[in-house]
């Protein structure tokens, strides 16, 4: 599918910036969603502009150009809570994605950024193991325990992630989340 594809690789070749570009701002001012990338509000920007914005941040932290992919958010037409009751769903997807700019590390942790919760984690892929800590990055634990243990070998990872869908509306940001977090892994 193409929208799981690779997106774009930024040709932007400024420097590496001190402090932290990742910003949120007034949910009310931004509309459904409320995360600034740093230009103007989702609605209205092309997939081409929300990629080049989080290559451009991804670049002004770690000062290396990003891959950057993305996943669909999706709605069921019919089925809604039939898919695990052995029952017929038809889903689709919508225009809303989660992107995840990704660049490799020569060490084995995941240094994880989330735009929308303005918070950065750090995770060994040595150490994926445990309980659900029920926060935002389980997902990203529970992508690189599924790859590593299906047999990818992963290598550490610089990622930021952007989502457009919002969290708990019915339109899968979480699985939106994981594709797009596992394509960037792989």
């Amino acid at each position: 599918m193409a929208a799981l594809a690779p997106v774009s690789e930024s040709e932007n070749s400024s420097p590496p910036r001190q402090g932290n570009p990742f910003k949120l701002v007034d949910p009310m001012s931004m509309g459904k969603g409320g995360v600034d990338c740093g230009l103007m509000p989702t609605s209205i920007l092309s997939s081409e502009s929300i990629a080049d914005a989080l290559s451009m941040r991804f670049q002004q932290v770690h000062g290396t150009r990003p891959k950057v992919f993305r996943a669909p958010g999706r709605v069921n037409l019919i089925g809604e809570h039939t898919d695990y009751n052995d029952g017929y769903v038809m889903p689709i997807a919508i225009g809303l994605c989660t992107w995840v700019a990704a660049g490799r590390r020569d060490d084995r942790i995941l240094q994880v950024h989330s735009v929308h919760f303005g918070e950065t984690i750090e995770l060994s892929l040595d150490g994926l193991a445990g309980s659900p800590r029920r926060h935002w990055s389980d997902y990203i634990r529970g992508v690189a325990a599924v790859l590593g243990d299906g047999g990818r070998k992963l290598s550490g990872a610089n990622l930021v992630i952007y989502g457009q869908l919002p969290l708990g509306g019915g339109l899968s940001s979480s699985a939106s989340l994981e594709i797009s977090t596992a394509l960037a892994l792989m």
